[in-house]
C-alpha cells in the first residue's frame, strides 16, 4: 500500500499479484463449493489486465470450454450501464436529476397513488420511487416476476408491456425497493429522450467508444456465437436452464464477456475513459459514486445505480446480477484503481463469492466474520431488553416481496443463550444469528456472519430507539438493505404459528376424546 492523492491509502502492483499468486486454485475451490460449471474472471489494476481467464464449461454438452471471449448474461450489472447512458443524457443538459420523470417519459404514463409527490428520476436512480417487484400484484406469482418471456416470442416495447402505465405502490423517496420495472423506465426515458432505441444508444455511446465488441442488450451477432448456457437445479437434477428473453432490457439484460468488462472497469476506475475512448466526464462519473440516498450514514447508500460500500476506509462500488442461470458480480475500488469481474453460467452464484474474497484480499482486509467477535468490545446485555421484540416492513406487497423472500416479512431479535441474536422465518436468518456490537462508541451497532448458501455475508443492524431508549425500528443491510419497523408482539408470525399449531391440536385431541367417550 501507499498514500495517494487525498491522503488515500491505494494498492502497489505487487500486492495484488500478491493476493492472486494461488487464484486458480482458489477459484477451483469456489467453484466445486457452489457447484458451477463454468466461470470467467477478470481482475483489472490502475487500467492494465492482471488476470482473466476461463474456467471449466461453457457448454456442458458439447464440451465448450469458457475462455476470456465467452459472453454471459451479466444480469442487473447491466444497470450501471443504464446509469452512464442517462448521465450522458444529463451531462449534455437534457434533463436534472430531481426532474419528475413524467416530464421526459412519453411512450407510457406512470401512475402514483393519491397525493403523493411526483416520482423523480433521483428516486428511479435509488430504487426508492415507490415501485416494487413487478409491473401488478399477479407478477408476484409469475416466474420472473414479468421481466422475461419464452424464447421464440417477440418481445414487445415497454409501452405494450406496460398498457396501463407503470404504477407506484407507495410514497416516493420513503422506502427502498429493488424495482427492475422503474429501471427499465429510466431506459425508456434515455430512449424518449435521446430519439434512438435504448439498446441501439448504448451500442453507440458506450460499448462501442470503450471498445466493447461483444457486449449488447441484445443477443445479436455481437454476442451470439460465444454464448455460454446457463444451468441451474431443479428437483435435485442438474441441467441447462430454459432461455427467457428479458423483455425490460435497462433493467439487465446485457451479454458481455469478461474481456470486455476488463475494458468497462477501466472506464470506471479511470474518469470514464479507458484506451479505447471516453463515454463520461470525470466529474460526472464522480458524482454516481456519491451517495444519492442512504440508509444511514453508517450502513447501505446507493450513488447513481451503483451500490456503494466501503471495506476499511477503502472506497467501493459494485452490483451483482442474475438471470436464469447466470450469476454476475463486479466490484470496483475506484481510489486504489482495482476491479474484480466474475460471471457463470449457473444459478449457484459463486461468483459474488469469489470476486469479494479476492477484492479483500487484493485490498488486506479481513475476509467476511474474520474481526467478529471484535477485541476490546463489550457486551451490553442491558440493553437487550429494549431491542427483544418483531419487525416488520411497512405496508405494500410489490415492495415488500424481496422481504418476504428473504425473511417471511419479519425478523425477530431475541436474547438466546445469554446472547443477542436475530432470527426470521425463512432464508439466510432462518436459524438464529448471533449478533456482534462492533462499535464501542454504539451500543445499537451490530453485525453478524451469515450464510448465504456456501457464500458467507457480512450483514448489519442498526436500531432506532426513542426518547425511552425503546427500539422503534431496525435498519440494517444483508446483502441489499432492509427498513423495519417494531410491531407488537401478537403480530410475531412464529408466535401465530403456535397458536394456531395448538389450537390444532386442541382440536384434533377433544374430537378424539369424544370418540372415546361411552354411548350411552
Amino acid at each position: 500500500m501507499f498514500t495517494g492523492p487525498e491522503g488515500r491509502i491505494m494498492v502497489m502492483r505487487s500486492e495484488v499479484e500478491r493476493a492472486l499468486s494461488d487464484v486458480d486454485d482458489l477459484v477451483v475451490d469456489l467453484m466445486n463449493r457452489h457447484a458451477s460449471p463454468g466461470l470467467s474472471l477478470a481482475v483489472v489494476h490502475d487500467g492494465e489486465v492482471v488476470h482473466l481467464k476461463g474456467y471449466g464449461l461453457a457448454d456442458v454438452t458439447t464440451g465448450r470450454a469458457v475462455t476470456p471471449d465467452t459472453v454471459f448474461r451479466i444480469g442487473s450489472t447491466s444497470k450501471t450501464m443504464t446509469a452512464i447512458a442517462l448521465m450522458q443524457l444529463w451531462e449534455a443538459g437534457r434533463f436534472d436529476l430531481d426532474d419528475p420523470v413524467a416530464a421526459h417519459l412519453t411512450s407510457y404514463q406512470l401512475h402514483q397513488p393519491r397525493g403523493t409527490r411526483p416520482v423523480t428520476i433521483r428516486d428511479m436512480l435509488t430504487h426508492t420511487s415507490g415501485s416494487g417487484e413487478g409491473r401488478n400484484h399477479g407478477d408476484l406469482v409469475r416466474p420472473g416476476h414479468g421481466l422475461g418471456i419464452p424464447e421464440g416470442q417477440v418481445i414487445p416495447p415497454l409501452r405494450d408491456w406496460y398498457p396501463k402505465g407503470l404504477r407506484t405502490e407507495v410514497e416516493p423517496g420513503h422506502k427502498w425497493a429493488y424495482a427492475n420495472h422503474a429501471v427499465a423506465t429510466l431506459g425508456q426515458v434515455v430512449e424518449d429522450v435521446s430519439g434512438v432505441p435504448f439498446a441501439s444508444y448504448v451500442r453507440d455511446n458506450i460499448f462501442t467508444p470503450l471498445g466493447m465488441d461483444h457486449s449488447d442488450f441484445e443477443r445479436n451477432d455481437r454476442v451470439r456465437d460465444q454464448l455460454a448456457v446457463g444451468y441451474g437445479t431443479k428437483r435435485g437434477r442438474f441441467g441447462p436452464v430454459p432461455y427467457q428473453h428479458i423483455v425490460p432490457e435497462a433493467a439487465g439484460s446485457v451479454y458481455s464477456s469478461a474481456r470486455d468488462m476488463t475494458r468497462y472497469m477501466t472506464a470506471l476506475m479511470h474518469g470514464g475513459s479507458n484506451d479505447a475512448g471516453t463515454v463520461l466526464k470525470p466529474e460526472s462519473l464522480e458524482r454516481m459514486y456519491l451517495p444519492l440516498w442512504q440508509i444511514d450514514p453508517r450502513l447501505f447508500s446507493m450513488g447513481v445505480l451503483f451500490m456503494l460500500d466501503s471495506l476499511n476506509g477503502h472506497r467501493v462500488v459494485h452490483h451483482g446480477g442474475g438471470w436464469k442461470g447466470f450469476v454476475t458480480m463486479m466490484r470496483v475500488a475506484p481510489d486504489d484503481k482495482v476491479g474484480v469481474f466474475a460471471v457463470t453460467n449457473s444459478n449457484a452464484g459463486s461468483s459474488w463469492h469469489i470476486a469479494d474474497v479476492l477484492l479483500r484480499r487484493i485490498l488486506d482486509v479481513p475476509q467476511v466474520g474474520e474481526d467478529l467477535p471484535r477485541p476490546g468490545i463489550l457486551e451490553r446485555p442491558d440493553r437487550w431488553g429494549d431491542l427483544v421484540g418483531v419487525y416488520k416492513p411497512p405496508p405494500g406487497p410489490l415492495t415488500n416481496a424481496r422481504i418476504f423472500a428473504a425473511y417471511g416479512n419479519q425478523i425477530e431479535i431475541l436474547a438466546h443463550d445469554g446472547k443477542l441474536h436475530a432470527q426470521a422465518l425463512r432464508g439466510t436468518l432462518k436459524s438464529p444469528v448471533r449478533l456482534y456490537p462492533t462499535d464501542p462508541t454504539d451500543p445499537l451497532l451490530f453485525t453478524a456472519k451469515v450464510w448465504h448458501g456456501p457464500r458467507p455475508v457480512e450483514a448489519k443492524f442498526l436500531f432506532e430507539v426513542d426518547e425511552n431508549g425503546r427500539a422503534v425500528a431496525l435498519r440494517g443491510e444483508d446483502d441489499l438493505p432492509f427498513q423495519l419497523y417494531r410491531a407488537p408482539d401478537w403480530r410475531n408470525m412464529r408466535n401465530v404459528g403456535k397458536v394456531v399449531a395448538g389450537a390444532t391440536v386442541a382440536t384434533v385431541g377433544a374430537a378424539g376424546l369424544r370418540r372415546l367417550r361411552p354411548r350411552r
